[in-house]
């Protein structure tokens, strides 16, 4: 799936049961205050905040897709928490 790295490698079953999230990495760890987040969404509604939180060369394997600007979009009720499957 586009710009959701961490599903693109899964198995049907894990994919579909899996939530829809991963890991803040890069420059996406850091609550920036002073920008918004990509599309405007607030840094707890949405993983990741930075549109390339990884410069392509940091990566150890060769790129798919979208792989390098994640956008994982949290439950629209503030909780910060991704969706279920």
């Amino acid at each position: 799936p586009a710009h959701l790295p961490f599903r693109s490698d899964k198995y049907w079953k894990e994919f579909l049961t899996t939530p829809w999230t991963m890991e803040r990495i890069g420059t996406d760890r850091f609550n920036n205050l002073t920008e918004p987040c990509q599309e405007h969404f607030d840094y707890r509604d949405i993983i990741s905040c930075a549109v390339e939180p990884l410069r392509k060369d940091q990566y150890d394997h060769k790129l798919l897709y979208s792989e390098h600007q994640p956008f994982y979009e949290m439950r629209n009720d503030g909780s910060g928490e991704p969706y279920d499957n």
